[in-house]
């Protein structure tokens, strides 16, 4: 279908260049390309010519295929989350380049009353992953199941090897525990360390996950047992 295109480049230059220069490209018609072309195709056309409009067109790809509510976003709701998640759900928020989702988390915490009368403020063990920080981060998840605490471990894609002793680890916990210990796992996807053998394996335990973005980026926010 698009055999002919550096050659089509030449014959409509006039218009491929307009539409290049467009500030938004996959809002306009295709020089001569446009009738032959199904929303798929224009989604890959976009995408080679004009990468940094690739997410948009695959926007609008999506909604003409399956619908507009599948590419509305909604803001973060850590309540929700915390609602959703238990002791032995732990909850996963993958999170885009500059968002740091651990100002909401401290709101929330100091709105959770513990049993010994603090507020969850006082109780979240934030752990950064990476080189030897294992067993600190399991010590941390097995005090806060003793304590009543949150785990919050952070950087989990520094220490992919990690991710299967922690799922097992989580899945040992004894169901005696209290509700308010909770386990936190915060990650960014492998791109973003610049190595794409560093994204941690999927859990095939029950767990919540969410997405995190930052402010000059939409929000993908999703909720999954």
């Amino acid at each position: 279908m698009l055999r002919d295109l550096p050659d089509n480049f030449e014959r409509y230059n006039d218009g491929w260049k307009a539409w290049y220069d467009h500030d938004a490209p996959e809002t306009q018609d295709f020089p001569d390309y446009n009738e032959r072309l199904d929303s798929f195709e224009k989604m890959l056309l976009v995408r080679a010519i004009r990468e940094d409009r690739a997410l948009l067109a695959t926007d609008t790809y999506i909604n003409a295929s399956l619908g507009k509510r599948y590419v509305l976003s909604r803001p973060l709701d850590l309540r929700a989350l915390s609602e959703e998640s238990t002791a032995f759900v732990p909850a996963i928020t993958l999170l885009s380049t500059g968002s740091d989702p651990m100002s909401d988390i401290s709101k929330l915490s100091d709105t959770i009353v513990h049993p010994d009368g603090q507020t969850m403020m006082s109780k979240i063990m934030p752990i950064s992953l990476g080189q030897g920080q294992g067993p600190k981060a399991i010590q941390g998840i097995k005090e806060g199941a003793m304590m009543g605490k949150w785990t919050l471990l952070q950087n989990c894609h520094l220490a992919t090897s990690f991710m299967t002793t922690l799922e097992a680890l989580v899945e040992g916990l004894s169901h005696d525990l209290s509700d308010n210990r909770r386990t936190r796992r915060r990650r960014t996807p492998s791109s973003a360390s610049g190595s794409p053998r560093a994204r941690p394996r999927p859990s095939r335990s029950p767990c919540s996950r969410t997405a995190s973005s930052s402010p000059s980026s939409r929000p993908r926010v999703c909720g999954t047992r």
